[in-house]
């Protein structure tokens, strides 16, 4: 056998091993985020005819994640749950990213101490927690990280035909429109090899804008169906979370946190530079995309100031930046082995570094950027299972159909309760468009619904975020309240918002539903 080939099929089973670890490291913290579930209403909606919509009737798009909105409704068609079909997808993006990059990683070195010292750190890396719990969340956020990576790798490492990479990175701005960046990466390094190689400017921009066609029709097609179907080029989440905001130090904080809390990534970063300076040719280009993403990335992450999501961001950028690390680290070893092992040996540690909140089952740590406001993976995962999914269900249980409900849990409830739902962050609500951004800013979610907003659209019960407690002795506040009972002496509080005589008379009698306070019923106030 030749060594060509027997290091081919070296490198093609230990990425099956390391696929393998990686379903079986998500296995070990398995969460799910209510922001999912807004996909899947939309998806739910879809397919039951009322269209691509969160309440019948109305057009607004709230969701960033237009291709996977479809695969989740395709889902729903063929008889699966939305959860379990975009789990299998994300784990199995994990597992692809992590096959893609041992795989690379053995392929591209050739002294075998260097290829298994190399290994621990290439695990360790992408066996990051919250990285890998990701996979599982009902999100897009694995799937999109693993394009992302593919497009780089396809278009330089590979070098596959023009059309393949550009078909790539075409479905990749459908899956999310930011992702977009890629494409803008791409085609300047097109430019640039072109241009640097002789070939001159005219050469690498029909290289470049050739390349750039097939994604750039996706994304025209794509605002195409904005316009004509919601009346907008642009989702409502834009308004809703960056429209007219420039977060710039609080983005900037966010940034930085990212590196402090995971500082593997400025070691990463520091190898691929060098790498830069010391490559050619194809290394040269793999690793320039992996950079110039990441700075635009950055820019853009400073920008809109970051997300509250423990690190869902960063993570979609995380494997690109292992991309042109990693890869430098082997141009960096291949000049001197002492230092390429030394750079590994350095990722290992730094792995360990970090002062930890917690540490995981492997023993790295967890750490959230408290300052910020994140919330945390456990946190997030509660809100959909103690929270939205029991309080969704029992409102569809026990409310009539006609009521309206406002909420900023609006992924799982209004999944689950089929009412109409006024999204109190606005990310499903016309009015955050001619809405101004308040003056301080914290992160994501920056324009909560009016009051006169509420009242337009016919609340009946506001909840804002479910607060539950004991039916048999509610917390109650000084207005009228609707508790509507869980199970097991627990209650869901809602502030009974606009009373209608007719609502009144159902909850009045279904005291085995609801726990009332300051409302009236017939002569009597209960």
């Amino acid at each position: 056998m030749s060594k060509s080939r027997s290091d081919l099929l070296l490198a093609s089973g230990v990425a099956t091993l390391a696929s393998a670890l990686a379903v079986f490291r998500w296995s070990q913290r398995v969460v799910v985020f209510d922001d999912a579930y807004i996909s899947f209403r939309y998806a739910k909606n879809l397919v039951n005819g009322a269209g691509l919509v969160f309440n019948e009737g109305e057009r607004i798009e709230g969701y960033t994640n237009f291709a996977w909105t479809l695969l989740s409704a395709a889902g729903i068609a063929a008889g699966f749950d939305p959860l379990t079909t975009t789990r299998v997808v994300g784990v199995i993006s994990y597992a692809a990213i992590a096959a893609t990059l041992t795989f690379l990683w053995f392929r591209w070195t050739e002294n075998d101490i260097f290829r298994w010292l190399g290994f621990p750190a290439l695990w360790l890396i992408f066996a990051r927690t919250g990285f890998a719990a990701h996979a599982g969340s009902g999100l897009e956020t694995m799937t999109v990280a693993l394009m992302i990576l593919w497009v780089g790798v396809a278009a330089f490492e590979l070098e596959v035909p023009w059309w393949a990479s550009g078909l790539l990175a075409g479905v990749l701005c459908t899956v999310r429109a930011d992702a977009a960046l890629a494409v803008g990466v791409v085609g300047l390094i097109l430019l640039l090899r072109a241009r640097l190689g002789g070939e001159g400017w005219v050469a690498g921009f029909k290289l470049a804008s050739r390349w750039a066609s097939i994604p750039f029709a996706f994304i025209a097609a794509h605002t195409l169906f904005r316009l004509v179907y919601y009346g907008e080029p642009l989702p409502n989440t834009y308004f809703a979370k960056a429209g007219g905001i420039y977060a710039l130090e609080r983005g900037a904080w966010y940034v930085a946190t990212v590196v402090r809390a995971r500082p593997e990534v400025g070691a990463l970063l520091v190898a691929a530079l060098i790498g830069l300076l010391l490559s050619r040719g194809r290394s040269r280009a793999v690793i320039s995309y992996g950079l110039l993403y990441a700075a635009l990335y950055a820019l853009y992450l400073i920008k809109v100031g970051g997300d509250f999501m423990e690190y869902r961001f960063m993570w979609m950028v995380y494997p690109t930046v292992m991309l042109a690390g990693l890869r430098g680290l082997v141009v960096i070893g291949d000049r001197k082995l002492v230092a390429g092992a030394v750079g590994a040996a350095l990722m290992v540690g730094l792995t360990f570094t970090q002062r930890p909140t917690e540490k995981d089952s492997l023993g790295l740590p967890v750490m959230v950027g408290d300052r910020y406001g994140f919330q945390s993976l456990e946190g997030m995962n509660s809100m959909v299972e103690t929270e939205g999914i029991p309080v969704g269900k029992k409102l569809g249980e026990v409310l009539p159909p006609d009521t309206v409900v406002a909420t900023t849990l609006a992924g799982t409830i209004s999944y689950y309760s089929d009412l109409r739902i006024v999204d109190q962050w606005g990310l499903n609500e016309p009015y955050v468009r001619h809405q101004e951004a308040p003056p301080t800013y914290l992160r994501g979610h920056v324009k909560p619904a009016p009051m006169e907003y509420l009242k337009e659209a016919g609340v009946d019960l506001y909840m804002h975020h479910p607060t539950i407690c004991k039916c048999s002795k509610p917390c109650r506040e000084r207005k009228p309240n609707v508790f509507i009972r869980l199970g097991e002496d627990r209650c869901v509080r809602t502030w009974y918002f606009q009373q209608t005589p007719e609502l009144t008379a159902y909850v009045c009698e279904h005291p085995e539903w609801f726990v009332l306070h300051r409302v009236k019923c017939g002569s009597s106030k209960r």
